[in-house]
């Protein structure tokens, strides 16, 4: 060996105090990576829950408005029917399909506009609107609404919009999600939508209670840590202090034998103990009553 190098301390090498106070730290080391992995997958769950829930109300929402619309183009569909047979002229459908329109509501609120392809508004609650060109009107964010409403609705399968317009009587702007689909043989596109603050709300209560679940399930495991903790931190100690103690009752009886002093004993409370230096104990204590 090189003179003054130092070789590497093996696990036996070690006071058994010492590997006690590892074991400790190795207890308290594993439940904090536990806790540590605990809270990150439950923010990951609780996240990718509530994205998911997002996503299935928005879905439900997107079938109701768009049943809606259909359910208005079929009302059209009828107006426009009676025109091909005869009864009305296409302008006596038109002031007919517009009135019947105007008329129609469903659920909380929930009303239809029309507009024509160049944003001439044809519906719109009886309001003043109705007669007047918006198709440059914009939302609080300067998105022009109506533009991408009827561009939206002159596809194939209709479409949908999002924008912010203030409640009626109100300043604030909110989201609203519109679906818009024309209806060809007037030249409308026709739409609804509703403000979807209600599922925002919705969200915001789900996502308190889980987080409510959360802190329970924490403050459980916390609980359970820190009696692990604390008997990692304190139990090694005691057990290491016992093992010593016993260690050096048995080598000062092994000491007392070997020059020649066998008056030494055991109490009855020592003998009784199991494993370790105890069962050394044992031995010694036979061995002088064989003597």
């Amino acid at each position: 060996l090189q003179k003054g190098r130092r070789m590497p301390m093996k696990l036996g090498d070690y006071k058994v105090r010492t590997k006690m106070l590892l074991l400790g730290l190795l207890v308290i080391g594993a439940m904090t990576g536990i806790c540590i992995e605990f809270i990150s997958s439950m923010n990951k769950l609780s996240r990718t829950s509530l994205d998911q829930i997002e996503a299935v109300m928005v879905e439900n929402y997107d079938e109701e408005i768009k049943k809606q619309v259909d359910n208005a183009i079929s009302m059209l569909d009828a107006v426009y029917a009676k025109y091909e047979e005869g009864e009305y002229t296409l302008e006596e459908a038109q002031v007919l399909g517009a009135d019947l329109l105007r008329e129609m509501h469903y659920g909380d609120g929930g009303y239809f506009w029309a507009d024509t392809y160049e944003g001439d508004n044809v519906v719109f609650l009886g309001s003043e609107t109705e007669g007047t060109n918006r198709m440059e009107e914009k939302d609080a964010n300067g998105f022009q609404m109506i533009k991408e409403i009827i561009r939206g609705g002159k596809e194939p399968d209709g479409g949908y919009t999002d924008y912010y317009f203030p409640k009626a009587g109100s300043t604030e702007p909110l989201p609203k999600r519109s679906y818009s689909r024309a209806f060809e043989p007037f030249g409308w596109v026709i739409g609804t939508g509703n403000y979807i603050d209600d599922i925002n709300a919705a969200l915001d209560e789900t996502q308190k209670e889980q987080k409510a679940n959360t802190t329970e399930s924490l403050t459980k495991l916390f609980a359970v840590t820190a009696v692990v903790v604390g008997v990692g931190t304190l139990f090694p100690p005691v057990i290491s202090r016992e093992n010593i103690k016993g260690l050096k009752t048995a080598l000062a009886y092994n000491e007392g034998l070997g020059s020649g002093d066998f008056t030494g004993t055991f109490s009855g409370s020592f003998l009784s103990r199991k494993g370790g230096f105890w069962m050394f104990s044992k031995v010694m204590d036979q061995m002088k009553r064989n003597l």
